[in-house]
């Protein structure tokens, strides 16, 4: 919802919103949703909240330096290893509500 306004579409254009404004919004809307989940043994909230913006940041870079990946994938915590970067690319395309095409824009309007 957030990215489908006209007037985020007019702020991006205009240089108004950053990928750190974007990042922000995404990590508000991951709190919202961590908070209802119930406690899970052994992992914390703040755990699965930092997983989630791990997540978001391997999909906003994109592919780089294999090495760094590596290193980051090393640290990260075990539940990213789960999913794939297709599966994720498409779980917050799902999270955010918008489609491949509006998050290419986006994507390319941050750069």
């Amino acid at each position: 919802v957030f990215l489908k306004s006209d007037r985020v579409a007019k702020m991006v254009q205009t240089g108004g919103l950053s990928a750190l404004d974007c990042r922000e919004v995404f990590k508000r809307h991951i709190e919202k949703r961590v908070r209802s989940l119930p406690e899970i043994d052994g992992l914390s909230k703040e755990t699965v909240l930092s997983s989630w913006m791990a997540k978001f940041d391997t999909i906003y870079r994109g592919d780089e330096d294999p090495r760094k990946a590596q290193q980051r994938m090393t640290a990260s915590a075990a539940s990213e290893l789960i999913l794939s970067k297709d599966q994720l690319y498409e779980m917050f395309q799902q999270i955010l509500g918008i489609k491949k095409f509006e998050h290419q824009l986006l994507y390319q309007a941050c750069q």
